[in-house]
């Protein structure tokens, strides 16, 4: 028999742990917004739901047998992981290590803005923007997207995002906008957010990230006649999608190792979300970027290693 714990307009990352004496149950959920990720516990009989974690952004919890303590590491967009030891009540025992990254001490990171932008539908986009410093009202700045897109990712986190936030952070300084949106399709939004993709792929993606191309053509400091777009594996499918297809708003792009025909991607990941290609055999066509190929004018960098092995190569040569 199976009883529900807790309910709501939420998503359960991860059951950490069971105490059999207090008679709690710790998880980490997105009830707090969906960027974050933070510690509650909740009893076996459903009572005294309550939040542990106290500081905004992301913790990533690693609960001792018994789940009498925890080790907490924790992040924001701009602050790099640090590591403590808590009581299962949020009392902080020790710092395993405060975060600080010598390389960085000096280094100025722009700030990040958290943006909600809303989808044709009116379902509300999670995106995020980084601006060169120093912003101009005078000047326009090229952008470059970001993307994933697909299911089980999601890119728009208070999280510290290593090397390629700091990549972005370094093409900020060079004078461009960076710009991230998770569509619809993407994870921990819940059951419903995911499944418009189902049978579709490359489909409500796209016209999501044009909210985010519309957002910024309404903005006097963007130079929307200069957006680029890159992305990696369903990132770089959704490159090619967006290349393609939507080629009067973006105008050169990155795709690294792309999925170009979903026959060729594992079945476990496609088929559960596209069916057979017997059972589904237009939507496999329709999602393909092959399809669209011929109305591409911009410029594209293909990158895809022989090695890959989820995306092979021959999802390039295909192309």
């Amino acid at each position: 028999r199976y009883r529900a714990l807790a309910n709501g307009n939420l998503s359960v990352t991860g059951i950490d742990g069971v105490d059999q004496k207090t008679g709690y149950v710790y998880f980490v959920s997105t009830d707090a917004g969906p960027r974050e990720r933070q510690l509650y516990r909740v009893g076996l009989d459903g009572k005294g739901l309550e939040r542990v974690s106290t500081q905004p952004g992301t913790h990533d919890i690693l609960m001792a047998p018994g789940a009498a303590d925890y080790l907490d590491t924790f992040s924001t967009i701009n602050d790099p992981p640090r590591q403590d030891l808590y009581t299962a009540a949020g009392k902080r025992v020790a710092t395993l290590s405060d975060g600080g990254i010598p390389e960085l001490k000096n280094v100025r990171l722009g700030p990040v803005q958290f943006l909600e932008l809303k989808a044709s539908d009116g379902t509300m986009l999670e995106a995020e923007m980084i601006k060169p410093p120093d912003v101009s009202p005078e000047k326009k700045y090229p952008v470059l997207f970001n993307v994933y897109g697909g299911p089980q990712a999601q890119n728009v986190r208070d999280m510290w995002g290593g090397t390629t936030f700091l990549w972005h952070q370094l093409m900020a300084e060079h004078g461009y906008i960076i710009f991230i949106l998770d569509n619809r399709g993407s994870y921990n939004r819940g059951h419903g957010f995911e499944t418009p993709v189902y049978h579709h792929f490359g489909s409500v993606e796209v016209q999501d990230q044009l909210a985010g191309v519309h957002y910024l053509e309404s903005q006097p400091y963007v130079d929307s006649s200069r957006i680029g777009v890159w992305g990696w594996s369903y990132g770089g499918h959704m490159t090619l999608h967006l290349l393609f297809r939507e080629g009067k708003f973006f105008k050169t792009g990155v795709a690294v190792a792309p999925v170009t025909d979903w026959r060729q991607y594992d079945t476990i990941y496609t088929e559960r979300y596209m069916a057979t290609p017997e059972e589904n055999p237009k939507g496999y066509i329709d999602s393909s970027p092959v399809t669209y190929a011929g109305q591409f004018t911009g410029k594209l960098l293909l990158i895809n290693g022989h090695g890959a092995d989820h995306v092979h190569f021959s999802n390039s040569t295909e192309l």
